[in-house]
């Protein structure tokens, strides 16, 4: 598990690769205008997901 401070994509993916399989991203989501849209930004896989 990954501390907080997860705010793009790539924060994700460089932590996946270095074998993190869980992150915290709360005040990312909270403090966004579209919460949605901001957890699907972090969770796309880069094919437009």
């Amino acid at each position: 598990m990954s501390e907080s401070g997860v705010r793009r994509r790539e924060d994700s993916i460089r932590l996946e690769t270095a074998g993190v399989d869980g992150v915290l991203v709360g005040e990312h989501l909270v403090r966004s205008e579209n919460v949605e849209r901001a957890l699907r930004a972090l969770l796309a896989d880069g094919q437009g997901g």
